[in-house]
């Protein structure tokens, strides 16, 4: 799959548009496939600051102990916030517990999305090996928890070198 530019608003579409993704800041991510909606770190707002109001089919959260994770499953929303193997309308979702949190691989429209969350260290070679075969990774990079902008390349890097070398 191909992916077109990034927009200015932060949102990227597959060249064949089966699937739409919009970055809202931090780790909040809004995927759009054919088949389903699904929000990855949605904002929460503790008061004063505006968050978007996002629509979903699923609900995923990388910080199991995210406040808004009780909230949405008393409304009956489809929340995943720990590890294992999910399915929501022809999407595979992976969730992966690293140092606390859970990274994700999902299978949208024939292509591999890797969310790392708020993940703020490298990767051991266990866990990178979780990652092969992602065509788009929402990397945390220089906010609070986060990787900083060496080991955000070092872990783009091994995977680049990796698929090379493959």
């Amino acid at each position: 799959q191909r992916l077109a530019r990034p927009r200015k608003n932060g949102t990227v579409r597959t060249q064949n548009n089966c699937m739409q993704l919009t970055w809202h800041g931090s780790t909040c991510v809004h995927l759009q496939s054919n088949d389903a909606t699904l929000i990855i770190d949605p904002p929460f707002s503790s008061g004063g600051s505006k968050t978007p109001r996002l629509s979903a089919d699923g609900v995923l959260f990388t910080d199991p102990k995210n406040p808004l994770i009780e909230k949405l499953r008393a409304a009956q929303s489809f929340v995943i916030a720990t590890q294992g193997e999910f399915e929501l309308k022809n999407v595979s979702v992976h969730g992966t517990s690293i140092n606390g949190l859970t990274v994700f691989t999902l299978a949208v429209e024939g292509c591999m999305v890797g969310h790392l969350g708020s993940l703020s260290r490298t990767f051991s070679q266990a866990e990178l090996e979780q990652l092969y075969d992602i065509d788009i990774l929402f990397i945390p990079v220089g906010e609070k928890n986060a990787l900083n902008t060496k080991q955000a390349i070092e872990v783009v890097a091994v995977r680049l070198v990796e698929d090379h070398l493959a």
